[in-house]
């Protein structure tokens, strides 16, 4: 019987409380389930939990989190597995990180040329304007949420800059000042697909950016 775990009822494994090695896996086709990402794994060592991570009505997000049972083997499905073509995706295989520990907007500006001048203005105000939407399916379009109201639309588009993106939409009030959210647009869902890997959870001026599909525009 595998040891992998694909649900966390009755009283099994819980991610959170697990010590081994976890491992984010992105870029997944929406067709695979957890069952096969497992085996797809074990071909790296002994994987202990496996799943592949869904909205609320059962479509994929596009990643999985995985433990396995030793580092060894947990090192050996990056070398192996990262950038590595499965059902016509390269996949991205690292560590996984707690928000806090990934690379803030602040860091990677200075890589990019950016200003760099979020500085922490937002003063809270607006409080509860943040925009919320249900779920999408998989589309071109991503949203981008619990951003300071600080943010400027030029501090938005370089955050995206190099990503392929086709159009970068900061949502403003009539002062011009952020509503705390924004809409990227891409060539085709599989980029909007990777953005929304690669920014969730991204720190901007001290919030995690929350990225999902988004296929109404907002009113």
């Amino acid at each position: 019987m595998s040891s992998s775990l694909f649900s966390h009822e009755g009283g099994e494994l819980n991610e959170e409380e697990s010590t081994d090695p976890k491992l984010f896996i992105g870029n997944l086709s929406w067709s695979v389930t957890s069952e096969e990402l497992e085996k797809y794994l074990a071909q790296a060592g002994t994987v202990t939990w496996c799943e592949v991570k869904r909205n609320f009505n059962g479509q994929s997000k596009g990643f999985a989190l995985a433990t396995f049972a030793d580092t060894s083997s947990a090192d050996n499905a990056i070398s192996m597995l990262h950038d590595v073509e499965m059902e016509g995706r390269r996949l991205i295989v690292r560590y996984d990180s707690k928000p806090e520990d990934r690379p803030s907007f602040r860091d990677r500006s200075n890589d990019r040329g950016g200003s760099g001048r979020l500085r922490g203005r937002g003063r809270g105000r607006g409080r509860g304007r943040g925009y919320q939407r249900e779920e999408s399916a998989p589309c071109e379009r991503i949203f981008c949420g619990n951003l300071p109201f600080s943010i400027t639309k030029e501090d938005f588009d370089q955050i995206f800059a190099g990503t392929g993106s086709v159009s970068t939409n900061l949502i403003t009030d009539d002062s011009g000042q952020s509503k705390g959210y924004g809409i990227v647009t891409f060539s085709n869902i599989d980029a909007a697909a990777d953005a929304i890997s690669k920014y969730q959870n991204y720190q901007v001026d001290g919030r995690a950016m929350r990225c999902k599909f988004d296929s109404k525009p907002p009113n």
